[in-house]
């Protein structure tokens, strides 16, 4: 009976010693495939815009643009980090937890609420500048999303607002989409009833406008 349990013990540990073998060399291999093929972030940050208000997450031109990203094999994932209310200085101070050493390129398009409620366009060029020093630093490329506010504002202020994102896409050299909302808004057949967040129609045609520019620029689509 004895040397029956000291086989025994003798086959369990063996078989425990070629498990862990297997392992380590199952984690090994493991390791060198997400070090040679890592998979690669395309962050889009911005407010409700970005978010999908008013429409399902399938029907935001964020999810459009991943599906794409999917039927042309795309080896990237696309991120959603749209916040609805967002102001340009809460993008600031969430950045930290939005930056890993997967996101290769950031599309931003925020600032639309800051113009909307009046906000110093100053302060917002400040906040966006340090926004894209910041990723800058990371060594992750912005594109950046120009943004208009309706003509019920003062023609300087409403002027202003419209040039900002040109200028700053230029101090920083950035590939800039001139108007992320160009053919929707104001368009009541792609807008919701509040005239101001787009429908499915209109993220649709938002996702288009986008995917366009990111063929022109040769940004990951030919």
């Amino acid at each position: 009976m004895a040397k029956i349990l000291i086989l025994f013990f003798l086959i369990l540990s063996s078989f425990s010693c070629g498990t862990d073998v297997h392992r380590k060399q199952i984690s090994k291999k493991l390791i060198i495939k997400k070090s040679v093929n890592p998979i690669r972030k395309f962050l889009f940050i911005g407010d409700s815009l970005t978010a999908g208000y008013g429409v399902y997450e399938q029907d935001c031109f964020v999810s459009i643009i991943t599906k794409q990203f999917r039927i042309n094999n795309i080896n990237i994932r696309v991120v959603n980090a749209g916040i609805s209310g967002e102001m340009s200085i809460g993008t600031l101070s969430r950045i930290k937890w939005l930056i890993d050493e997967k996101v290769e390129t950031v599309f931003l398009c925020i600032g639309g609420n800051d113009g909307l409620r009046g906000k110093s366009l100053v302060e917002l060029q400040k906040n966006i500048e340090s926004i894209i020093k910041i990723f800058k630093n990371k060594n992750i490329k912005v594109i950046l999303a120009g943004m208009q506010i309706p003509p019920n504002y003062s023609k300087e202020y409403t002027m202003n607002f419209k040039i900002l994102y040109s200028v700053i896409a230029k101090n920083f050299e950035l590939k800039l989409l001139p108007f992320l909302l160009e053919g929707v808004a104001g368009v009541p057949a792609f807008n919701q009833v509040d005239g101001v967040h787009p429908n499915k129609k209109g993220h649709q045609k938002i996702a288009n406008h986008i995917l366009s520019f990111l063929r022109d620029e040769k940004i990951y689509l030919k």
